[in-house]
């Protein structure tokens, strides 16, 4: 989406358009197993708190890493107008 004029790159748009990721379908599958899991935890099956932890501890990973992901690009290509923060739980505060 950008145009070469004179060796110039310019924008033909306003947005910043992201490459894909593979943490957006992460967490959503990560937040499947947690609300499986909890639903099957209030419902008495055994292995339900087994996989309700391992939902919990798949999703909080996942967004740590994707917010990491996120820091990273914001430190190597430098697209962002404003400077984000490096600390991930601030992440969540701003973001959630």
């Amino acid at each position: 989406m950008t145009t070469k004029l004179m060796n110039r790159s310019v924008q033909a748009h306003p947005f910043h358009l992201v490459e894909a990721s593979p943490w957006p379908i992460a967490v959503s599958f990560s937040l499947l197993v947690t609300t499986l899991s909890g639903v099957m935890t209030f419902h008495g099956y055994s292995n339900g708190l087994f996989l309700l932890t391992l939902g919990i501890i798949s999703t909080i990973s996942t967004m740590t890493l994707w917010f990491k992901d996120i820091t990273r690009e914001d430190n190597q290509q430098e697209t962002y107008k404003f400077k984000l923060d490096k600390d991930p739980q601030r992440l969540y505060v701003k973001y959630w």
